[in-house]
């Protein structure tokens, strides 16, 4: 058994324990990964009596955090800290087999069965009693011993995804979204009349809220198969869903481009094999977790950079903002990598008329932490991409990730610094002053904080005649 399996299993024969013989089964999810073999990283439990209790009392036994997430329907989280007693014996802090968190619901209705059907697919319908022994967490063993009223295995080996009734998505219409990610992650086929009513049902996406369409998107977007997400733009465009989850213009045929993730090279036979490694790195971030940077940037893929999209006021977030519910960091990234990439080829004109150093300082001064993003769309939306444009796209990388004190060196001097030693108060001068001695350090006109006062002293007596 792989080493996180045991982590996983010491983990629920803990639970186990601390329940003592309440009722409590691992449902939904967490009961399809271990069918699938796949690593459990939020564990699902449904509890036949007080969340609250029974959800503080395993949280003070793992060393977690207990909170409500939606108290009203009993709805409640566990997050656990990083790992410390791997034997999982004491009461101390774990993070076993990679769960970071458990969610817990009441049990919903006289018996867990019908908890089950209540649920929205059926591969999501099944479920454990940890009343019951659990001596190893093998799938084939575990499929002599779980719940599955709805024939959620059955689904789940012959890649179906399948409402649980026909209540389901009325229900909660964000599950015509989930069907769509879980046909493509999962690599499944949508059972004919799940596929049928959610075409039926497709208006009444618009009841949901922003943010919630915003998080089952990204879900999409962060899927690592360009492929994968290709398909599932797709399957909403054809269900006709598309146009409501991104409320605003997209380019129908860059849905297509998506996929060409899977096969961008970032090898340019500079011997910096590192730089895929950075990227991907980078892409895995974002400014607002868990959404990450490879999902913004194929956003960034399927809209059209249309000017309803960015604001009309500079200090306006916009409908990138407003609409699609993206923070205001997020927003200023997708349009940064919108104007960054667009500006390739006037980069490849400054690089000629202003030299390397300086053109690039501009250019990371201007697009900022969107430059990779800018640097990936141009070579994902332009096929036919002449070399140069190539080269100088794997210079800026490599500047960016591995040179990037060169291009943007810490500045010698700061705005206090200049209010000290000029005596004035501050104002639109000291940008001004610290961007031309940034230019002077980048072009080595100054070296060191003594010659950056003599330098700016200067800089102030010019901008005084």
């Amino acid at each position: 058994m792989p080493l996180h399996d045991a982590d996983l299993l010491a983990l629920l024969h803990r639970i186990q324990a601390i329940s003592g013989g309440e009722e409590v089964y691992v449902v939904g999810g967490s009961v399809r990964d271990l069918l699938l073999g796949r690593p459990v990283k939020d564990l699902d439990l449904s509890v036949g009596g007080s969340v609250a209790a029974y959800g503080r009392r395993i949280a003070d036994a793992l060393g977690g955090s207990f909170f409500y997430l939606r108290e009203g329907d009993e709805t409640a989280r566990i997050v656990l800290k990083p790992r410390r007693n791997p034997s999982l014996t004491e009461n101390t802090a774990v993070r076993a087999a990679g769960v970071a968190q458990i969610d817990l619901v009441v049990l919903h209705g006289s018996a867990i069965e019908e908890d089950l059907r209540r649920r929205d697919f059926t591969i999501n319908a099944m479920g454990l009693d940890l009343r019951r022994p659990l001596p190893t967490l093998d799938p084939d063993a575990l499929r002599g011993s779980f719940l599955d009223p709805l024939g959620g295995l059955h689904d789940l080996e012959h890649r179906i995804v399948r409402r649980c009734t026909a209540q389901s998505i009325p229900n909660d219409p964000l599950r015509m979204m989930r069907a769509v990610r879980f046909a493509v992650a999962f690599d499944s086929v949508m059972e004919a009349e799940t596929w049928e009513q959610i075409k039926a049902e497709a208006p009444s996406l618009a009841k949901v809220s922003a943010e919630r369409i915003r998080d089952e998107l990204f879900y999409l977007l962060d899927l690592p198969s360009g492929a994968s997400v290709e398909r599932g733009l797709q399957l909403l465009q054809d269900a006709n869903l598309l146009a409501t989850v991104l409320k605003g213009p997209f380019a129908s045929d860059a849905l297509a481009s998506v996929k060409r993730f899977d096969s961008l090279s970032l090898n340019d036979g500079s011997g910096r094999p590192e730089l895929a490694a950075a990227i991907n790195s980078y892409l895995n971030d974002g400014p607002t977790p868990p959404r990450t940077r490879r999902g913004l940037l194929r956003l960034a893929q399927i809209l059209t950079p249309d000017p309803t999209w960015f604001p009309v006021e500079r200090q306006s977030p916009g409908l990138l903002y407003m609409a699609l519910a993206l923070s205001t960091a997020e927003s200023r990234f997708v349009r940064n990598v919108w104007g960054g990439s667009e500006a390739v080829e006037k980069q490849k004109l400054a690089v000629a008329d202003e030299g390397r150093p300086l053109a690039f300082y501009r250019f990371f001064r201007r697009w900022g932490d969107a430059i990779p993003g800018a640097m990936l769309l141009h070579l994902l939306q332009n096929e036919n991409r002449d070399q140069d444009s190539v080269e100088l796209i794997h210079q800026v990388l490599n500047a960016w990730f591995f040179e990037r004190e060169t291009y943007l060196p810490t500045p010698l001097l700061s705005g206090r610094d200049l209010i000290k030693l000029f005596g004035e108060k501050g104002g639109p001068w000291i940008a001004v002053m610290l961007d031309s001695l940034q230019e002077a350090q980048v072009t080595g006109q100054v070296t060191n904080a003594r010659d950056a006062r003599r330098w700016v002293k200067r800089l102030r007596a010019s901008m005084s005649e």
